[in-house]
């Protein structure tokens, strides 16, 4: 039995807050995660990335100057999270974008009303069971459907006050992201219910 690969918590392309007392004049300040540096210890608290400010300027920091408002959705807790993921935001405006999984081409971009997204078995490929993540929405015209094989990390990004504003499902040769239009505070959705 091998041990579970280490697996950072930030990605490349997050935007993120550097919060380092030591950085002349960058404290506070949003940057852009461009590189993930190798952890061989797989402990969070000696991950390096390298970042780009938004004045151009480079840094390399350990993760615990970088403050995201991303956070990774364990896989033990995919059922109960996308439940909870639905009923917020049931018929919530939402683009839903497709990429190859180095991110460098866009397969497709849409525009839907979200209904509802949910963790189900897939027996593709033999006796197996695999997961697959199910989004369902609906554009001008029609129900649509996409099913995301093999998902093996899920990103959910909010604003500093807490909205939900980015949702991003990563398989083996995709990227799914999920932007909402308007960010919504979850006690106003569950106020509103």
């Amino acid at each position: 039995m091998t041990p579970a690969q280490y697996t950072p918590s930030l990605t490349i392309g997050a935007r993120v807050r550097f919060i380092g007392t030591d950085y002349p004049r960058k404290t506070g300040e949003q940057c852009t995660i461009i590189r993930i540096l190798p952890n061989p210890s797989g402990l969070r608290e000696h991950q390096w990335y390298d970042i780009r400010f938004d004045d151009g300027s480079l840094g390399r920091f350990l993760e615990k100057y970088l403050r995201g408002a991303t956070q990774e959705i364990s896989s033990s807790n995919w059922v109960d999270f996308f439940e909870s993921f639905s009923r917020r935001h049931e018929n919530s405006l939402v683009q839903l974008e497709s990429l190859n999984a180095e991110r460098t081409q866009r397969l497709s971009l849409r525009s839907l009303r979200l209904k509802s997204i949910a963790v189900e078995p897939s027996f593709e490929g033999g006796d197996k069971q695999e997961m697959m993540i199910v989004i369902v929405g609906e554009d001008d015209t029609t129900e649509v459907s996409q099913l995301i094989r093999k998902p093996a990390r899920v990103l959910l990004s909010q604003t500093d006050l807490g909205a939900d504003k980015c949702l991003e499902i990563c398989s083996e040769d995709f990227v799914f992201v999920m932007r909402f239009r308007a960010a919504t505070l979850p006690e106003l959705v569950d106020d509103a219910a």
